[in-house]
């Protein structure tokens, strides 16, 4: 005889044959399990083999239970039975283990937290089953049945909570009320498995979990039939959620009614319970899966999607580099793409190749934005480049600057240059190669009715050893600005140009240091009366000597000095010096001399010019009729009222003012006129530039008779012969100043040269 139930607390089996007792089998789950005749995880009880009637008494122990099958069976049906238990069991274990691991492969792909709950809620299913059926007895505490009197209950309210909590995490339920619901059904799941443990409470507790069970499983479903319901988009995923609670709560609703006697006597209950709860497990795997698929194709799309945005990001951001690193009219590189690729360009000129930075300057932009408007001045710009590129382009001797885009070798650096390399041969005149492009490209442009001359110029820049690349492009430039000034073709870069701004402040910064650190001279150049031969004064002149230029050329430096504050600075320093010097030769030879210093349109904005004059003037005690100070036409140049308010000043200190280079301006006669003048002093291009032509000396002599006729001293610089001081004495000009005379001497030098001069060989005939 075969007990078709697995949870019985004692059960106690008799068979009485003829008054007498023939079998007895006392098991149930309080008891260990080796008391079971058959080790099954139902109740199986022998009947006697005698061919005699018997009674057969059954007595149990167990709560909730109000309906209980039996079924007699031969040993071989019971073995049977055994074996297809075992099997349904099996498939069940071995399903959900599947399920489990499939969860947490997927967890481990797609590392959403949500696969943790589901291989939770499979694992507390499984377990539940197991215990149902008397699994856990038979296989894991057979020994300890005193487990078996809360393990119902406790995997009970166990597999309330994490029903709860599997729905919650896989609906996203973020409704308040849903979620406070939950929450509490949660807590009491808890607290009723606390109370589980509690002497007393048992029966109590079995009968609450069964109605609390019943309630979850209802809410899951009904929360699973609410979302399908309210999903718009596909509800495939949904409906299968809906599926697996329905046929949970088949399942339970087939033990329940099993259990209390509405249904009728099945010998396959059990069966069709585990089936239930194993299509639950099928819905669900199937939503599993479904979610699974879903997220990787959304995965798949949103991937294919950033791909796409990606590479539309990419094309937009190479396309606004390529605007910012290309010049709008003409779509050429522009000077940031040469710096960034110089690394690269520089591996693709041989070693024993010199490189050379060309600047193409084009002079007249504005001049035709002005006449003609910007339409036709960008054209013309365009053109241009256009122009240029084609010139260069099959010849490699001009090297590519643009490798990530078109191959260029043109680069913009603004409307007015673009800038070329040019990779010279050993041995190669570069300029004479270079005019033959300038010859190219400065032809006239035809615009509509418009013809256009183009003044085009070329600045070259070698590349020295290790220098930079925007350097050499700097210095190029500076060429070019300086050939268009000089109106030619091309010119090459010397670190000597005025124009130079990095050389100007290296010089600037190094005149300051020698400035303030004694590290300039003054030399006298004496200015001689070829009549009498006698002494008539000196110039001062300033000279400079560095250690890595060398000595300097005055005309190199003071034009450069003149643009700064330092003018001043210099001035005073001359003034101070100069003023030593005069005093000296005063006390050394007991004879007074005229005394030239230069003054700087820049000294005449200088408010402490009178003050640090006369102060010298008084310190030194040097005479101010002694002392005349030279300026060119240049100070007068712009503002000639404040002008001749310094030069009046300074005529009220006593000194003498002297018209220095004179000839070599256009307005010195205005000046002359304007301005009471002592002294006029014919510069020295003026006499050697003219004087050998009959017209050229016309001019010397009638400058010389302009200074005379105005009651001036007149002076002549660089007379470097002796027949150029008898022409200048035949004229009527007496002083003359001149490496024929002597050269400029620092002042110990000079005693030297004083010490031992004969006037009388300077004495010339007139």
């Amino acid at each position: 005889m075969n007990l078709e139930y697995s949870l019985i607390d004692v059960v106690e089996f008799y068979e009485v044959s003829n008054n007498m007792l023939v079998n007895q089998v006392i098991t149930g789950d309080t008891l260990p399990f080796s008391t079971r005749f058959i080790k099954n995880n139902t109740f199986t009880f022998p009947l006697s083999n005698k061919n005699t009637d018997s009674e057969l008494y059954v007595k149990v122990y167990s709560e909730g239970i109000l309906k209980l099958p039996f079924n007699l069976y031969t040993l071989n049906q019971v073995s049977e039975k055994i074996k297809k238990d075992s099997i349904l069991i099996g498939t069940y274990v071995g399903f959900m283990i599947f399920a489990i691991i499939g969860c947490l492969i997927v967890l481990g792909i797609t590392k959403n937290d949500n696969f943790i709950y589901f291989s939770l809620y499979f694992f507390i299913l499984l377990i539940n089953g197991l215990n149902f059926k008397g699994m856990l007895f038979q296989w894991v505490w057979p020994s300890h049945p005193e487990f078996n009197k809360y393990t119902t209950n406790i995997i009970c309210f166990v597999l309330a909570y994490s029903q709860l909590l599997f729905v919650e995490k896989y609906l996203r339920i973020v409704n308040v009320w849903q979620s406070n619901f939950l929450y509490y059904l949660k807590l009491i799941s808890l607290s009723a498995l606390c109370f589980s443990f509690a002497p007393g409470l048992y029966s109590l507790v079995s009968v609450f979990g069964i109605f609390f069970i019943v309630l979850v499983t209802f809410l899951c479903w009904f929360l699973s039939v609410y979302y399908y319901l309210k999903k718009t988009g596909d509800r495939q995923k949904e409906l299968y959620f809906v599926l697996a609670w329905l046929s949970y709560g088949v399942g339970l609703a087939s033990v329940i009614l099993d259990s209390t006697g509405i249904l009728p006597i099945l010998n396959n209950t059990a069966m069709y319970v585990v089936l239930a709860y194993s299509m639950q497990v099928v819905f669900l795997v199937a939503t599993i899966v479904d979610n699974y698929e879903k997220s990787r194709k959304n995965g798949i799309k949103e991937a294919r999607n950033s791909v796409r945005e990606l590479e539309q990001r990419q094309i937009i951001e190479r396309h606004m580099l390529f605007k910012a690193t290309h010049d709008s009219i003409s779509l050429l590189p522009k000077k940031q793409v040469l710096l960034q690729n110089w690394t690269v360009i520089k591996e693709y000129i041989p070693t024993n190749r010199s490189v050379n930075v060309v600047i193409v300057h084009f002079e007249g932009y504005y001049s035709v934005v002005l006449a003609y408007g910007q339409e036709v001045a960008d054209i013309l710009v365009s053109n241009l480049h256009e122009r240029i590129k084609k010139e260069v382009m099959h010849n490699k001797q001009f090297s590519i600057v643009d490798y990530d885009w078109n191959n260029d070798k043109v680069v913009v650096l603004d409307s007015l240059d673009v800038c070329l390399v040019y990779v010279a041969q050993e041995g190669e005149e570069v300029a004479e190669n270079l005019l033959h492009l300038h010859k190219k490209v400065s032809k006239p442009f035809s615009y509509q009715d418009v013809h256009l001359d183009v003044e085009i110029t070329l600045g070259v820049s070698e590349l020295a050893g290790s220098e930079h690349i925007s350097s050499a492009v700097r210095k190029a430039q500076v060429a070019s600005k300086e050939s268009c000034h000089r109106k030619i073709a091309l010119l090459e870069y010397q670190h000597t140009l005025g124009h130079d701004p990095e050389y100007t402040n290296i010089l600037l910064s190094k005149f300051k240091k020698a400035l303030e650190n004694d590290g300039l001279n003054l030399a006298y150049q004496p200015q001689i009366n070829t009549t009498n031969g006698v002494l008539y004064g000196v110039e001062a002149l300033l000279r400079w000597s560095d250690d890595e230029e060398g000595i300097m050329s005055p005309d190199i430096f003071i034009p450069i000095i003149e643009q700064s504050s330092l003018i001043n600075d210099l001035t005073k320093f001359v003034i101070k010096n100069a003023f030593q010097f005069y005093k000296n030769h005063v006390e050394l030879f007991k004879e007074e001399i005229q005394l030239s210093i230069n003054l700087s349109a820049r000294n005449f904005l200088d408010r402490n010019l009178m003050k640090y004059v006369s102060h010298y003037l008084i310190e030194y005690d040097v005479e101010p009729k002694n002392i005349t100070f030279e300026l060119t036409e240049t100070v007068f140049l712009g503002d000639l009222e404040t002008s001749k308010k310094i030069f009046n000043k300074l005529l009220d200190l006593g000194v003498n003012i002297a018209l220095d280079d004179f000839g070599t301006g256009y307005s010195s006669l205005v000046y002359l006129r304007e301005l009471p003048f002592a002294e006029l002093k014919i510069d020295k291009g003026f006499l050697v530039k003219d004087f050998h032509t009959k017209q050229g000396a016309g001019l010397v002599r009638a400058a010389i008779d302009l200074g005379n006729s105005l009651d001036m001293l007149v002076v002549a610089e660089g007379v470097e012969s002796l027949a150029l001081a008898k022409q200048l004495k035949l004229y009527g000009c007496t002083l003359c100043q001149g490496y024929y005379f002597a050269k400029p001497m620092r002042e110990s030098d000079f005693i030297e040269w004083y010490r031992t001069y004969d006037a009388s060989k300077n004495v010339l005939e007139g």
